[in-house]
């Protein structure tokens, strides 16, 4: 499914640095498998991000290598780690990372081959504590919602939606909801451990209670990255941690703090419909959210 071209103000406000690669550890191998090894762009939590070129056809890539580990938890670990992998070959999206392979190298570490996004994650490329352009928020957020839905339609819940995790080359039109280590199998009896395992300023009360989740879940997170984007800062911001908490569990849906001029009613009201503290007060599915998103891009011949 390609991606339309879009005009300049679908990315308008975003500032994505150029992506300077560092040099490869000493540590490691020169080779990945079948993937060699151009250098090093980060790492977080248990893994790092290589830069890399597949040595059968010259496909660059990025290798997300789990590095090795020992401990009680080294084997849910790697559970994680490849489920990103399982969960992937269920869902082509063109929004959705997408992994190409997972594997195991010489050295005993497990990688995943993933399309490489030279742009960067939306959290570096978001202009600090100031709103983007509406044109710019919807076109994010209608995508996001999109991808969901596509995920959600195939039995996916991601369960760590944050800006870290979507990475944008504005230059290509690209856009992808990565990092699928968190997800869950919709029906799967999982661990719920999300205040330990995920992201405290945009996950849901009822994850991080503990609590069953599903779709509406990530929605919550979706109208959390909805109200940074319009807001510059993420709902409740300022509060110490325990009121945090609590505002969002239940208390109301805030409201923005200063709306940007022409921001429509409508806009606010699905943003805040997404931040309910229970699941049955938000919308039923993604596909509705960006549906919403559409009708209110610039252009968009209204309904009849």
């Amino acid at each position: 499914m390609p991606v339309p071209a879009v005009p300049p103000p679908a990315w308008e406000g975003l500032r994505v640095p150029e992506r300077r690669l560092r040099p490869v550890p000493a540590s490691l191998p020169a080779m990945l498998g079948p993937y060699r090894i151009d250098g090093w762009i980060g790492a977080g939590g248990s893994a790092e991000v290589l830069a890399a070129r597949d040595s059968r056809d010259g496909r660059r890539v990025a290798l997300k290598r789990l590095r090795p580990a020992e401990g009680p938890d080294a084997a849910d670990r790697r559970r994680r780690f490849l489920q990103e992998a399982t969960i992937a070959a269920r869902l082509l999206h063109p929004d959705l990372l997408r992994v190409h392979e997972a594997g195991r190298a010489a050295d005993g570490s497990d990688y995943l081959a993933m399309d490489d996004i030279a742009g960067g994650d939306l959290g570096k490329a978001l202009p600090p504590g100031r709103p983007l352009p509406l044109p710019t928020v919807l076109h994010l957020g209608a995508r996001i919602a999109r991808a969901l839905d596509h995920a959600h339609r195939h039995g996916v819940l991601h369960r760590d939606l944050k800006p870290a995790n979507l990475l944008i080359d504005p230059a290509r039109n690209l856009l992808k909801l990565a990092d699928f280590g968190l997800a869950r199998l919709d029906g799967a009896d999982t661990t719920r451990t999300g205040t330990a395992l995920g992201s405290l300023d945009t996950q849901a009360p009822e994850l991080l209670a503990g609590a069953p989740v599903d779709a509406r879940s990530d929605l919550y997170s979706l109208g959390a990255l909805l109200f940074l984007m319009l807001d510059g800062a993420l709902p409740h911001a300022g509060l110490p941690l325990p009121e945090r908490l609590r505002a969002r569990a239940g208390g109301p849906p805030p409201r923005l703090r200063s709306p940007q001029p022409g921001c429509p009613q409508a806009l606010e009201t699905l943003v805040r419909h997404c931040l309910a503290p229970q699941p049955d007060d938000r919308p039923d599915h993604a596909a509705a959210v960006a549906e919403a998103l559409e009708r209110l891009q610039p252009g968009r011949a209204p309904e009849r």
